[in-house]
């Protein structure tokens, strides 16, 4: 199957639909009494491993935290594989992996600032972290299952 069958971009694009419903409208705006630049700095993690350790901490030692702990941590990186898998799979120039990284990184943060700006999540570099991490994951599944199916792009 070439890289560009018209399939592979179907799924592909509908994936990015469903993530663009679960991270934005499905999400009602945090609104509370504080001013807006108040609760946008309340959303706001620059603190690497901060978020990470604090759902660490809570599947420790709150077990009725537990399954919210682990659906955040795991979510994060789970949600993400097919992107790390379906961007080489799709687009035959983004066959390298710091290729499908940059552009998967690029693509996380513009949607974290656009959480912190509306209101519609958290802005956390854990976040960025985390959904690097299932990218990677995606792109090694891609890399192992395709290793011999198709010729290398330069």
């Amino acid at each position: 199957m070439k890289a560009d069958h018209p399939i592979r971009r179907i799924v592909f694009w509908l994936y990015c639909v469903l993530m663009l419903y679960l991270l934005f409208f499905q999400r009602v705006p945090f609104l509370s009494e504080e001013t807006y630049l108040l609760t946008l700095r309340r959303n706001l993690n620059y603190l690497p491993g901060d978020t990470i350790l604090r759902f660490y901490r809570l599947m420790l030692y709150y077990p009725g935290y537990r399954r919210a702990a682990i659906i955040n941590l795991f979510g994060n990186i789970v949600m993400f594989i097919p992107l790390g898998f379906g961007l080489p799979w799709v687009y035959a120039r983004l066959r390298r992996f710091w290729k499908t990284l940059l552009l998967s990184a690029v693509v996380i943060a513009c949607v974290e600032l656009v959480q912190l700006v509306t209101l519609l999540g958290h802005c956390d570099v854990d976040d960025l972290i985390l959904n690097l991490i299932g990218v990677t994951i995606g792109y090694l599944l891609w890399a192992i299952t395709h290793r011999h199916r198709e010729e290398p792009t330069k």
